[in-house]
């Protein structure tokens, strides 16, 4: 979607020890993309890329070097990854007392690190110890610490519960015990593997339902998209309330938090209100 500053990877700057230099990647970041996202809005676009939603940062714990996305992350290290990704979300956010800069979505919550190739169906047994000791303490601090508005869910299983579906996760964690308020979202086609590849229910409306029912707020293509067939499998959450697996004031409650997020960024308010509109577009394009 046009230019945009190119920095090291993640594991890259995590090397550097140095939260300064995070702050000011995540800080160019964040400017490139509001100036990116209203420019779009004055030439009427809305396409892919150009939003106020980012999906990052990946603060998962790199700890088998065969991963193939390792070098997203900030190594295999709990605390400096929790530094890090702290860091990196109040630059996305900005620090204005009203307004979000953008809505930064830590992810991918929690225990993914495995073989790419069984990511849709991997089944992460972790211990009490290694649960809170090495795999939580980033996405808290990203939470409790870095006020991050969003999270998104994993592909994998944890001890037998689908991330983007689970209880504990999402709800006795997330919500209640680090008090966060924003939303959730789930990887891309995590709700299809609930029941495609996890085997954990039967049908699409079934996963579906217990996703939202334990909190996943929005699904990133849920069913079967192809060139061929554009198509998301919004039947699902509608067949889900028909069939009493889902009420809809448990779907208003996603609504309201994501409508949060967006009340949040300005919106809906007038751009002569929503100081980070003036950021000019050349910042995409400057040294």
């Amino acid at each position: 979607s046009g230019i945009a500053t190119v920095f090291p990877q993640a594991i890259g700057l995590a090397a550097s020890f140095d939260l300064s230099l995070i702050m000011r990647v995540a800080t160019a970041i964040s400017d490139e993309g509001r100036a990116k996202h209203h420019e779009a809005v004055r030439n009427n676009q809305r396409k892919i890329y150009q939003g106020l939603t980012f999906w990052s940062p990946n603060i998962n714990i790199f700890r088998d070097p065969r991963w193939g996305r390792g070098q997203e992350t900030y190594g295999e290290d709990p605390f400096l990854t929790s530094r890090m990704g702290v860091t990196f979300i109040k630059g996305l956010q900005g620090d204005h007392p009203k307004y979000l800069k953008l809505v930064a979505t830590p992810k991918h919550y929690v225990a993914y690190s495995g073989l790419e190739t069984e990511r849709h169906e991997f089944d992460a047994k972790v211990s009490k110890k290694d649960l809170w000791e090495t795999y939580l303490p980033a996405f808290e601090a990203s939470i409790v610490e870095g006020k991050a508005e969003a999270i998104m869910g994993a592909y994998n299983r944890v001890n037998g519960e689908p991330c983007c579906a689970s209880n504990f996760l999402l709800n006795e964690i997330l919500r209640e015990k680090w008090g966060f308020k924003g939303h959730v979202v789930s990887d891309c086609g995590a709700i299809r593997d609930i029941y495609q590849d996890h085997k954990v229910v039967e049908t699409g409306a079934e996963a579906a339902a217990m996703a939202i029912n334990a909190g996943c707020d929005l699904f990133c293509s849920i069913g079967i998209y192809t060139k061929k067939n554009k198509r998301i499998r919004w039947d699902w959450i509608r067949n889900a309330v028909e069939t009493n697996l889902l009420k809809e004031e448990v779907i208003d409650n996603a609504l309201h938090r994501l409508f949060r997020a967006r009340f949040l960024l300005g919106m809906f308010d007038p751009p002569e209100l929503v100081p980070y509109t003036s950021i000019p577009y050349e910042v995409n394009d400057s040294e």
